[in-house]
């Protein structure tokens, strides 16, 4: 299942932010991992004569259902945060996703 999260405006206005959640799992190596769906960041940018908003860069949260995140007051740094963490397939293999991200530009 595919979920919005948050949505927050970047402190110079001209950029807006929103979490993708998803949280569906499937079996697999006797394992719940999670299945098909988004956990990002969308980054769009907003034309300042209409206020249009066009995609410009989708990041991976690395994590499972994105439950907040924050941008810094300066606006060089934003950190997400999830619910719980969950095992991902990698391949053959299976990695616990991290509860936190920390992501600086």
């Amino acid at each position: 299942m595919q979920f919005v999260g948050p949505i927050h405006v970047h402190p110079n206005g001209r950029f807006v932010y929103l979490a993708n959640r998803s949280d569906g799992t499937v079996e697999f190596a006797g394992r719940k991992v999670h299945g098909d769906g988004e956990n990002s960041v969308a980054v769009f940018s907003i034309d300042p004569a209409s206020g249009e908003p066009t995609l410009i860069q989708t990041i991976d949260t690395q994590t499972f259902h994105c439950r907040t995140f924050s941008i810094h007051p300066s606006g060089r740094m934003l950190v997400t945060a999830a619910v719980v963490p969950l095992d991902v397939r990698q391949g053959d293999n299976v990695q616990t996703s991290r509860v936190d991200r920390l992501f600086r530009w």
